[in-house]
């Protein structure tokens, strides 16, 4: 089709890139460095947008060419998987080991034995967030444990059907406190989103829960000198929040935990492990 140039032709049209450019590429690789995830499009975009290599909206679309450039031309440290992928994943089916053999030496080297970590927590926690962009934030700072839904927008009444049956299976296993923990934007749709959705999950859970806002609340873009959407003046999204504040406001998911409780669940489930690792070794085909 005229005027759509395919990939491989992308692919070549960043050999040498002008100053600018080149300017741009590197603190942008510098910023994905400063981090220990993988980051999205949207959270490069404002980290140079607060350096004032870009100035607003309009510079958004540019970004969106000069990294999709730069990643498949594989310019300098640039490639296609430096930035996080929101779009789809193939679903793998149907591999496994080659004779029961394989199967019994593999099972024996990685098998780890999982008991529930929250019998033993004063409360079940969970951990929701409206950036789906920035899973891999959230996974590298919250708790293994605890289970991270993110949202990419309003929520679907099959996923808000499926959390409510969760949560009211967790509740009548575990017969304790459940606290949703709430990370979002601070505009009008991210307090839309988790409002509208809460009010079905927790009605049609049949059960009281307790959901916690964590940030972005009111006041934290001017508090935490975030740059304001350059679409929406006066609105903050997560994605423009850096990296050291982001961790404090996610690590206040650890005051609702007993980390100690954690590691001893930890402990019982490798004794347990080693015991039957050494009962499989004696096993035979």
């Amino acid at each position: 089709m005229a005027g759509i140039r395919s990939d491989r032709e992308v692919r070549h049209s960043l050999e040498n890139p002008h100053g600018k450019n080149r300017v741009i590429l590197d603190r942008a690789m510098a910023h994905i460095r400063s981090v220990p995830y993988t980051v999205s499009l949207r959270w490069l975009f404002y980290r140079l947008l607060q350096d004032g290599l870009y100035r607003g909206k309009d510079d958004y679309k540019r970004a969106v060419d000069i990294f999709a450039r730069a990643r498949l031309s594989f310019y300098g440290d640039w490639n296609p998987g430096t930035l996080a992928d929101e779009g789809r994943a193939a679903e793998v089916r149907g591999e496994g080991d080659a004779t029961p053999e394989q199967w019994l030496a593999a099972v024996t080297r990685g098998l780890t034995i999982q008991l529930d970590r929250w019998q033993t927590q004063p409360r079940y926690v969970e951990v929701w967030f409206e950036a789906a962009a920035m899973h891999g934030q959230f996974r590298h700072y919250v708790n293994e444990n605890i289970t991270l839904m993110p949202f990419k927008g309003d929520a679907s009444i099959p996923l808000k059907n499926d959390t409510a049956i969760r949560l009211k299976e967790r509740g009548a296993e575990l017969d304790k406190e459940i606290v949703i923990l709430y990370f979002g934007d601070d505009d009008p749709k991210g307090w839309q989103i988790p409002e509208s959705a809460w009010a079905d999950i927790e009605d049609w859970a049949g059960s009281d829960i307790e959901f916690v806002r964590v940030g972005l609340n009111h006041g934290d873009g001017q508090r935490l000198g975030i740059p304001e959407n350059p679409d929406h003046p006066g609105c903050y999204q997560w994605e423009a929040l850096d990296d050291d504040n982001a961790s404090k406001l996610i690590g206040q998911v650890d005051d609702y935990l007993d980390l100690d409780a954690f590691a001893e669940c930890e402990h019982v489930e490798e004794e347990a492990a080693s015991k039957v690792k050494a009962k499989l070794q004696e096993v035979e085909f």
